[in-house]
Parts: structure tokens; sequence; C-alpha cells
């Protein structure tokens, strides 16, 4: 540690004493850090934590499949679905959800606002409960007992100016009056864009259907179940259904992805090849500042030699000329923290409303404690990167 706390103090005073070759390093690299900070919060707040419920490994998205037609993923028919939480044997829960666009009036002015008919046990799948209020109850999704409705923190905040009170006031939805049972907490955002849910009457025709596909499922598996153990019972059901329901069934599978991958599929590629993007950027800012360590290199040349004269091995001499490398990454990953904060601001503006609405995630886009652990991470693996040639070579 004493040899390490003078490498420390011997590199402050070697890097002072070119201040303009150690201002122009530390400010290139505070711009390709900063750079993929910003990008990595982007990563972690829309790829690696996009939604808040307990136990994501253990939900998943329910797909029929059709091989035969190339289809991957197709809406669920209601009778299906009914059978398959009936048969299924590695499933705690099933629910299910379908679109419900939805006329808001009787408050201040008419709105056009995104719904969502759900079954009474969805939150209960996902694991959520709301924020005031309560759930759904399992008669609600009975008909004539589903006049009731939960609403989101945002349509809570923007459209009832955060009313305390407002569980068990009625609201006007597609002419119909629905009683507020429950408001979701801050930063619920499932189904993409939801801004009002409400139960799904299941009518005895409704359940009879097997042909009307237009039912999106969600499912919670039991505890240490796996989702190959989960897709070989779904398969089981499908070959059952099958012969049963030849004419509705026939060449019909069943496909489980893993929730966040499900719901984050349609972008995740172009915020990967953003994050690409700037790591080829950094690339590049380690390639320049390697050049001008190297360039540095060629001033101390006979300090080295005396140093080694001295008694000073080479692996004592790259250590010292690695850890000013490094002492240079964290300063200007340190500045880069300060970029990324600007950065974060910059995508923030840039990003439409809408998009922002149906990517679950963005409204908790920041500089976290994650996104601190990547800068400093980055920091030093880049100072090792740039500095290890010219340490090397010098040494």
């Amino acid at each position: 540690m004493d040899a390490f706390l003078k490498d420390i103090r011997y590199g402050i005073r070697s890097l002072l004493k070119r201040p303009g070759l150690t201002i122009i390093a530390i400010v290139t690299l505070a711009i390709g850090i900063g750079s993929n900070s910003a990008i990595f919060s982007v990563v972690n707040s829309l790829l690696i934590k996009p939604l808040p419920f307990p136990d994501l490994d253990r939900i998943v998205a329910i797909w029929e499949k059709m091989p035969s037609r190339g289809v991957a993923r197709n809406e669920v028919s209601m009778a299906n679905y009914l059978d398959w939480r009936a048969q299924n044997q590695t499933f705690e829960q099933m629910g299910l959800y379908r679109w419900w666009s939805t006329n808001l009036t009787g408050v201040d002015s008419p709105e056009r606002i995104q719904g969502f008919l759900v079954s009474a046990n969805f939150l209960n799948v996902l694991g959520m409960k709301p924020s005031l209020g309560r759930g759904f109850s399992a008669e609600e999704d009975q008909p004539g007992k589903d006049a009731v409705a939960i609403l989101t923190h945002g349509l809570w905040q923007r459209r009832f100016g955060s009313d305390p009170d407002i569980v068990n006031k009625t609201i006007t939805l597609n002419g119909v009056t629905r009683t507020v049972i429950g408001v979701m907490p801050d930063g619920f955002n499932y189904p993409t864009g939801v801004e009002v849910l409400a139960p799904l009457a299941l009518t005895p025709e409704l359940a009879r259907s097997r042909q009307n596909h237009s039912y999106y499922v969600v499912g919670r598996l039991k505890p240490n179940v796996s989702r190959d153990r989960a897709q070989a019972d779904l398969d089981a059901i499908a070959a059952r259904l099958e012969k049963a329901y030849a004419v509705s069934n026939t060449g019909w599978g069943i496909v489980i992805y893993p929730i966040i991958e499900d719901t984050v599929r349609l972008y995740a590629r172009a915020v990967l090849a953003l994050m690409a993007a700037v790591g080829f950027v950094l690339l590049i800012v380690c390639a320049n500042v390697a050049n001008l360590m190297l360039a540095r290199a060629a001033g101390r040349q006979k300090e080295m030699a005396l140093r080694a004269a001295l008694g000073a091995s080479r692996s004592r001499l790259i250590r010292q000329l690695l850890t000013e490398s490094v002492m240079l990454a964290l300063v200007g990953g340190a500045l880069g923290v300060l970029i990324a904060f600007w950065g974060v601001d910059l995508l923030r503006t840039l990003n439409p409303g809408d998009a922002a609405k149906f990517a679950p995630g963005w409204d908790r886009l920041g500089v976290s404690l994650p996104v601190l652990a990547f800068n400093l991470g980055l920091s030093i693996l880049t100072g090792l990167l740039f500095g290890l040639a010219p340490a090397w070579q010098i040494s």
C-alpha cells in the first residue's frame, strides 16, 4: 500500500508537469466514457430492468404459434387459454389481456386513452398491487360485475390531479360508468402504453371461442420450475387440444418467452446497436490517448533508464506507468459522469412522448448506481487499455 501511494503521488506530479497534454487526454476520455455511460443508462433502464415486477425470472409471455406458416408469435383464443390454465402442471397462475381503446368522458374535456381488458388475476400474475385501493376480485370478471377500473399513476396525476380520494369515485369509459377501485404505483407500464385497466367479462360464448385469436397471455411459473419444463408441459397440452379440436387447433402450438425479452424485442436491437456504436467511439478514444501517452513517453526515456539503473524492475516500471494511466482515466470518468447526466437529459428531450410511453423503464432513465458502477469499471478498463502499450514500450 505504501508503494501504491507513492506511485499515486509521483503520478500526480508527473501529469501536472505537462498540463496541456493531460487536459486534452482527460477531456477526450470524458467524452468517450461519458457517452458510453449515458447509453448504458438506456440499456439498464430499457433492457436490463424495464419492469418493476418481483421474481421476473418466473414471469413469461405465452403465445400460440403455427410453424407451418412461419408464425412464431400469435395471439391466443380464449377457449385455448382456459384449457391451458386448467390443464397445466407448471404454472402458479396464468392471466390474459387485450387492447381496449376507450373514451374518457365526464372529466373536463373528453380524451381517447389506452386501456386494457384483463383477467381478474392479471395483477397477481405480475406480482403487482395498486398503491391506492385494491386489485380486481375473482367475481369481477363476470358479466354485470365488471363495472370497475384501475388507473395508472400517470393518468391519475394528469387527469385527476392526484386526488387522494379517487378510490370509489366513478368515471365514464365508452359511455359506461365504472367505479375506480385502485391506482397503480408510479413506473407501472405493462402492457406497454397502459393508462387504465378494466376486467374482461367472461361470457359463456367467449369461453367457447377457439377461432378468435386476439388475447395476450402471461404466466407465473411455480417456484423452481424451469422454462424448458414449462414448455414441455404446454407442448403436451397443445398436442391434446389438436386431437380434441382438429378443426380449430390443427397446426397450432404454444411457445413461451421470458417477459423481458418479449417486452423489449421491438427495440432491443436498436439500443444494442447504439451501445456498440459508442463502444467503437471509446476504442477510438483509447487509441488516440495511447498515441498521446506514447508521445509523452518519448520524453521520459532518460527518467526510466535512471529508475532502472537504481534497481527498478520492468514490472515496477509498468505498474507506475499504468497507475498514471488509470488515474488519468478515473479523472476523465469523473468528468464523464457530468457528460452522462447531460446525455441522459438530451435523450429524454429527443425521444417523443408517445415512443417513451411504449418503452417500459424510460420514465426511470437516469444516472443510477448501476450506471455509476459501470462508469467506474469502464474508467479502470480504459486506463489499462490505453496505458498498457506505452507502459510496455517505455519500460
